[in-house]
């Protein structure tokens, strides 16, 4: 494949809801793979260089789980789509529980196949990588502890909510220290992530 011109044209892609919509328009479940030769044809045509696919990672059940529960987003989600059901909510795409492709979506086979098919219309293809945090029941959190930032929450008797915990202010990263009590939505703080400390050798390493 030849180089990427030095300002690459991107086009980025839903990838959930894009999977989704295409089953429905095709009649039948499809994968990464199994989408048509053509619709790579034509965005080459359009002038793409690269294909962003946002969001193919292991979903995090913790994270539906939370998404589902917290009456600040389930109050969200009625303004935006007053018939809303629960099945409508996935959880984050980047709370991430491990770099396998997401089941809706494939396997890591089909992830490999995409990538040659891309390749033959002279296309590249972008993945994230989430280096700042991971999903709350990522094997690190209980595994590592010592990788992440720590706030323990009390939601119901001596439950602990793992999110971040910022013990003194870190003006590097622009952190300053929770109160106690203080409630992650409150501050803008995402419910359904741990916090991974770039800080810490362990982390890093």
């Amino acid at each position: 494949m030849e180089p990427f011109p030095k300002h690459p044209k991107i086009y980025e892609i839903n990838t959930r809801s894009w999977i989704n919509a295409l089953s429905n328009s095709l009649g039948g479940r499809t994968t990464l793979s199994s989408v048509p030769q053509e619709y790579w044809k034509n965005l080459k045509a359009l002038g793409m260089d690269l294909v962003w696919l946002m969001g193919v990672w292991l979903p995090s059940p913790g994270s539906v789980a939370i998404a589902r529960a917290l009456p600040e987003l389930k109050l969200s989600y009625s303004e935006a789509l007053p018939d809303w059901t629960p099945d409508d909510v996935v959880g984050s795409p980047y709370a991430v529980a491990g770099y396998s492709l997401n089941p809706l979506l494939g396997t890591d086979e089909d992830l490999i196949r995409l990538r040659k098919k891309l390749e033959r219309e002279g296309l590249g293809l972008i993945l994230d990588f989430v280096p700042n945090h991971t999903a709350l029941d990522h094997p690190w959190v209980a595994g590592h502890p010592e990788r992440y930032v720590w706030w323990e929450r009390h939601l119901s008797g001596s439950e602990k909510y793992a999110v971040r915990r910022v013990i003194a202010p870190r003006p590097l990263l622009r952190w300053t220290p929770l109160r106690h009590g203080d409630a992650p939505s409150e501050r803008g703080l995402f419910t359904d992530m741990g916090r991974l400390d770039e800080t810490g050798e362990e982390t890093r390493t």
